[in-house]
């Protein structure tokens, strides 16, 4: 066999031979020394790390679970809110069209005397003032499809 290996060696260059030798010389470090490094290695110091990430991001995820409740009950609330203060506005347009429904007539009297050559004459004006009612169906309209928007959520 080392008769083979040395008519082997001969047929080789002396860079190649110098290549195999440093490759065979790696391999036997590695054989000798491989398990002793990975005997050494071991993961028994991460264990307690991992176990410590695993509790950190368990509450982490709890953490994120308040503050989403919180969150979804502020949106809520806040929606409440603005329902609340549509029917507030929808009472208060319903009351100012039940209002402006009537003539709102206002009548002034007033007397001024003028007197000629002894004579006082006395004048009467009446006047009358009316407001034009203001059209609310645009707006109520806004409240109303404002409405649904919320009945939908």
């Amino acid at each position: 066999m080392f008769e083979s290996l040395a008519n082997i060696l001969k047929t080789l260059t002396p860079a190649q031979r110098l290549w195999a030798l440093s490759i065979l010389l790696v391999a036997i470090v590695a054989i000798t020394l491989g398990p002793n490094y990975i005997g050494r290695n071991n993961c028994d110091d991460l264990y307690p790390i991992i176990k410590q990430q695993k509790t950190e991001i368990a509450s982490l995820n709890q953490e994120i679970l308040v503050v989403q409740r919180e969150c979804t009950r502020n949106s809520v609330d806040r929606e409440k809110e603005i329902r609340e203060i549509v029917l507030q506005l929808e009472g208060q347009i319903n009351l100012m069209s039940n209002l402006q429904s009537r003539k709102v007539t206002m009548k002034t009297s007033f007397h001024d005397t003028v007197s000629l050559h002894g004579d006082s004459i006395r004048l009467v004006e009446k006047i009358q003032v009316q407001q034009n009612p203001v059209d609310m169906s645009g707006i109520k309209k806004s409240l109303s499809c404002l409405k649904e928007k919320l009945k939908e959520k």
